[in-house]
């Protein structure tokens, strides 16, 4: 019987990709994670960024956003 392949989305993602997801550089989010404002999960030496942490990224900016123009 042939082994069934699942296909699990994955939790985290690259920092490349966090900064595409965002719409900036891979060096703005380097240097966020590298301060302290990105929570990252590390790997060995692999920088990993939560889907949650950059959802909560994109809600925070839209909730100040609405405050400012409201």
């Amino acid at each position: 019987m042939g082994r069934q392949a699942v296909k699990e989305e994955s939790l985290t993602v690259t920092l490349h990709r966090a900064a595409d997801l965002l719409g900036v550089s891979y060096y703005h989010i380097y240097m966020m994670a590298k301060r302290g404002e990105l929570p990252v999960v590390r790997l060995g030496k692999a920088m990993r960024v939560s889907k949650k942490a950059i959802e909560r990224i994109l809600e925070g900016n839209g909730n100040e956003q609405d405050r400012e123009s409201g």
